[in-house]
């Protein structure tokens, strides 16, 4: 009976040996696939990442383009308080275009496209285009004593990122003189 039980244990042993070979291969083969989804998510999430700083970066370089533009415009009128030439034009070489209503021309996308009517001496490095700037004097007409009333500026700047499709337009109204 001991050779009996013996054999017996045999037996089952080897077929538990075989049942166990397969089953650390499967073991084996989920492990390196859930690993392999894992670095697979993490690179599409890292590029992902860098994309999204990027556009974020070109959109901060199209801001400070169209801000330095506004600048460079505005430093074309003299907005100093008190002094004998306040709000009028000085002589820095921009066009400014005298309208009647409120100026909506730099709403259209030739307004950009015309090198006429916009400024390109500002000048910034990495940017897809130079920023550029229009100088509108709106000029109100007289006020309800039939004085003249002073001229309204509205300066429209335009900046361009890294990239052509980063763009950001600012526009500043100023009014000289009181109500």
């Amino acid at each position: 009976m001991t050779m009996f039980s013996t054999q017996l244990e045999r037996a089952h042993h080897n077929l538990n040996k075989r049942h166990t070979r397969g089953f650390v291969l499967v073991i084996s083969l989920i492990f390196l696939m859930t690993m392999t989804l894992l670095a697979t998510s993490a690179i599409k999430k890292s590029t992902l990442d860098e994309k999204m700083a990027g556009n974020l970066r070109s959109q901060n370089l199209a801001f400070q383009a169209a801000e330095h533009a506004l600048r460079f415009c505005e430093s074309a009128i003299d907005f100093r308080s008190g002094s004998r030439t306040m709000c009028q034009q000085r002589n820095f070489g921009i066009k400014v275009n005298e309208v009647s209503s409120f100026p909506t021309a730099s709403h259209s996308a030739t307004a950009w496209t015309d090198t006429a009517r916009t400024n390109t001496a500002v000048s910034m490095a990495g940017v897809a285009a130079q920023p550029q700037c229009i100088v509108d004097k709106w000029n109100l007409g007289l006020d309800m004593a039939g004085e003249k009333q002073m001229p309204v500026w509205v300066i429209t700047a335009r900046g361009v990122g890294s990239v052509a499709s980063s763009v950001v337009v600012l526009q500043q109204t100023i009014r000289c003189g009181s109500f």
